[in-house]
């Protein structure tokens, strides 16, 4: 058993092929999601804070649920997209979600913008990229609306870190 050929889901594709190595950056991508979601979760219990730490397990489940049926009954191009969902989707609720760190789970944007354009390319990459800026943008009219009242961030530090990210 090696960690290139069993544990990254190379063996099932042709040596020297792009879908072998895009075969590794997924099993990769979702090795640093689930340690990531799983240290999170520790966090949360210690701090009792259940609706987040439900969260984080669910989405562990479902990470660890995709890596399992891939590549099997999963392709490439379908996983990327159902692991892209599964991230996109948790981070726009953890940008709502009180935590105990809040500012951690900016990390995931990082993250959400590596993975589309290594995997996916150029023209699909764009539109993976376009999710978390949606849920940045809905985030700002909502907080506008409310004055503050569902606010995590301050509204400079999301400013700043929305052009940041488009310049990435």
């Amino acid at each position: 058993m090696t960690i290139k050929e069993d544990v990254l889901k190379a063996k099932y594709f042709p040596k020297d092929s792009r879908d072998r190595l895009k075969a590794m950056w997924i099993s990769l991508a979702v090795y640093f999601s689930s340690f990531l979601v799983v240290l999170d979760f520790y966090e949360s219990v210690i701090y009792d804070l259940k609706m987040i730490a439900t969260l984080e397990f669910v989405t562990f489940f479902l990470l660890c649920t995709l890596y399992l049926l891939f590549p099997r009954y999963v392709n490439i191009k379908m996983m990327s997209k159902i692991l892209l969902l599964i991230l996109s989707i948790y981070l726009s609720i953890t940008l709502f979600i009180p935590d105990y760190n809040a500012v951690s789970s900016i990390v995931w944007l990082a993250i959400l913008s590596f993975i589309p354009f290594v995997i996916l390319g150029h023209k699909e990459g764009k539109f993976w990229i376009i999710l978390p800026i949606i849920s940045f943008l809905f985030i700002w009219f909502i907080t506008a609306f409310l004055n503050d009242a569902l606010l995590l961030y301050n509204k400079t530090f999301l400013i700043q870190f929305l052009f940041s990210y488009l310049l990435i």
